[in-house]
């Protein structure tokens, strides 16, 4: 910019002396620091005098550090050494994230979360959403006869976990419904993903049918 007609830059390493070079010098970025490029202009044998520009390479916050993954609903804690920085989310239909750096998990996916510093330079870093898996399915029987023999319960799922009458909150262990009255009875049961998302309680619904009472007999007699 401000070249004349038919004028082409130098570019020196000093404010005099020196031999100026047509081609542009290269910042290294690498270097945080402040750099001065000399330069002039020239037409043909006439060269002007010499002008400066200062280019200043600012440093990149440092490395943002905590756990890079969390379930859908959940949320996981970003961190970096470099203050007075902000933090924004790329993909906030996937992730959203606080001034503080919490990650909360909108939908399965990758977002990718921004660190920036007021100088503009900024980091970014990948945070992967493990979706929440479906409720698992309650299988069958889920009907006995009082008194009869039945079954543990037999859910279709992945790392399944069940809630009801006689169990231990969470245990893996199928319960075995009992059939000495008759009444219904609400177990609940989970499933884990892999990734350690735990879903949605399904209802398991065991009803009990109550056992006949004997027919009545009359005695009979005949002549």
């Amino acid at each position: 910019a401000g070249l004349v007609p038919g004028g082409a830059p130098l570019w020196y390493a000093s404010p005099s002396g020196g031999i100026g070079s047509s081609t542009a010098p290269v910042i290294n970025t690498a270097v945080v620091g402040n750099t001065t490029i000399w330069f002039s202009q020239a037409v043909g044998s006439c060269e002007g005098g010499r002008d400066s520009v200062k280019v200043q390479v600012n440093p990149v916050p440092a490395p943002i550090t905590g756990t890079m993954s969390a379930c859908q609903y959940f949320t996981t804690t970003l961190s970096v050494l470099t203050l007075a920085g902000t933090w924004s989310s790329g993909t906030p239909s996937i992730a959203t994230v606080d001034a503080g750096g919490t990650v909360y998990g909108v939908t399965g996916g990758t977002a990718f979360i921004t660190y920036t510093l007021p100088t503009t330079c900024y980091r970014t870093t990948p945070v992967t959403i493990n979706p929440k898996p479906a409720p698992p399915l309650p299988g069958l029987p889920n009907r006995y006869c009082q008194f009869k023999l039945s079954s543990p319960l037999a859910a279709t799922g992945t790392n399944l976990l069940y809630y009801g009458l006689g169990v231990t909150p969470g245990s893996p262990v199928a319960p075995t419904p009992p059939t000495d009255s008759a009444r219904i009875l609400n177990y609940y049961v989970t499933q884990t993903s892999s990734f350690g998302c735990v879903s949605d309680s399904a209802l398991y619904q065991i009803t009990v049918y109550p056992e006949p009472v004997p027919p009545l007999v009359a005695d009979l007699t005949y002549c």
